[in-house]
């Protein structure tokens, strides 16, 4: 007897998103070309206040946005995977959020390396 090949639904698989929470539009662009060149689709929120994760894969997020700490702090443990980011210059927000254990933190300067890293692991 021969095994028969898995079957398929025929759907296709939605594609994944990643939620770019940066109210900074220089910094927005690159954010979005990274995503998209990662395979994902980005959605954007311009505040914390905007910034729902839904469905997302993955959340990126500028801590220099106002409330964006404590927004990071309070995402439910189920939360998709988080890179947040900011200015170097801002080392105890860094620091608040390293604390709050949600994923790798990084300056903007680690911004151009280290999300296409992060992003592959996904």
């Amino acid at each position: 007897m021969t095994a028969s090949p898995p079957t398929t639904s025929g759907a296709a698989e939605a594609p994944r998103t990643a939620l770019i929470v940066c109210g900074d539009l220089m910094t927005g662009g690159p954010l979005v070309q990274a995503v998209r060149s990662a395979g994902m689709t980005p959605t954007r929120a311009l505040s914390v206040a905007k910034a729902d994760a839904g469905d997302a894969a993955a959340i990126i997020l500028d801590l220099s946005l106002p409330g964006a700490a404590a927004w990071l702090a309070d995402l439910p443990e189920h939360a998709p995977p988080t890179l947040s980011f900011g200015p170097h210059v801002l080392a105890d927000l860094l620091k608040t959020a390293r604390a709050a254990e949600r994923g790798p933190v990084l300056t903007r300067s680690q911004l151009a390396d280290g999300l296409p890293a992060w992003l592959a692991t996904l």
